[in-house]
């Protein structure tokens, strides 16, 4: 059973200096998103660079100082810190893991490490070696144009029930390769949204992931600043660009709402001056080489 929760709050953490001296630590184990702090002794100072390659992706501080962000995508799993950040005697570092911690061990280092990036990133791409999406001869649900901008855009089309939902980007309005979507909402008859809770991205042709975060998870992460960009660094993959979304359940739908990215990594017009051609549809997509459980829906 599903409850809706009415009534609450989102608000952003300040991340500075006062609220994370009130930060109340204690020895617990999780695999959520949590802060972690740890305290060191110098006999003497100077420049370094911290390991953070067992961890994973958050922001970290040392004596109250931002270092940065770290993510273990890589190329580079360090941080640079300069000798005045620290001090004779004790120091202190707290960490911010968003996605869990492999060993909590921050190492520093003579020299930095830029070229390491993470294998295992592969892992996390929604197409697999040899997967492909076969569109001939499926009828969308509903076809058109969003135009251009970075604001909130609908469409509508007559309500269709499935569980798996696409959206294929046909073209851009630059005539350029790339596709980029930073939050995607599905609305009922009524024009109310759908709980996303259920929902995971089961497939996406192209995704930047080795030079940025652009993982098609982004698109219902509830944050306009991430978002799915297809490929970029390397090989750059031309339209048609499509995602497939699993919704959990069979549901009716009869809407869709899409924002472009806001906060676009590299050239900005690429992006924002783009324009989607789509193509909608609710019913189990035809997904081929992977297997049968992504390719079929619940009815």
């Amino acid at each position: 059973m599903t409850n809706e929760l009415t009534g609450w709050t989102i608000f952003s953490l300040p991340m500075d200096a006062p609220s994370l001296a009130a930060l109340k630590f204690g020895k617990h184990a999780t695999d959520q998103p949590a802060f972690y702090r740890a305290s060191f002794a110098l006999a003497q100072v100077g420049d370094t660079f911290l390991d953070f390659s067992t961890w994973g992706k958050g922001v970290a501080w040392i004596n109250g100082h931002n270092l940065g962000r770290h993510w273990n995508i890589g190329p580079h799993q360090t941080l640079y810190c300069p000798g005045p950040w620290l001090k004779t005697g004790r120091n202190e570092l707290v960490v911010f893991e968003l996605n869990g911690v492999t060993n909590a061990m921050v190492t520093g280092l003579a020299e930095p490490i830029l070229d390491r990036p993470n294998e295992a990133s592969a892992a996390r791409k929604h197409r697999q070696p040899g997967q492909e999406l076969k569109l001939v001869g499926v009828n969308p649900a509903a076809t058109g144009t969003f135009g251009p901008g970075k604001e909130w855009q609908v469409a509508h089309f007559p309500p269709v029930t499935g569980r798996q939902f696409a959206l294929e980007a046909l073209s851009s309005q630059t005539g350029d390769a790339f596709t980029t979507l930073a939050e995607i909402c599905l609305l009922d008859a009524a024009g109310k949204e759908l709980l996303r809770t259920a929902w995971k991205v089961v497939y996406a042709d192209s995704e930047e992931l080795e030079s940025d975060d652009g993982s098609a998870d982004n698109v219902f992460d509830l944050q306009t600043t991430t978002f799915w960009h297809t490929q970029w660094d390397g090989a750059q993959p031309r339209h048609p660009h499509t995602l497939v979304l699993d919704l959990g359940t069979r549901q009716s739908v009869a809407g869709v709402r899409c924002c472009r990215a806001r906060n676009p990594p590299t050239d900005e017009s690429r992006i924002t001056a783009s324009t989607w051609a789509t193509a909608w549809s609710v019913e189990p997509m035809p997904i081929r080489g992977v297997p049968a459980s992504l390719s079929q829906g619940d009815g």
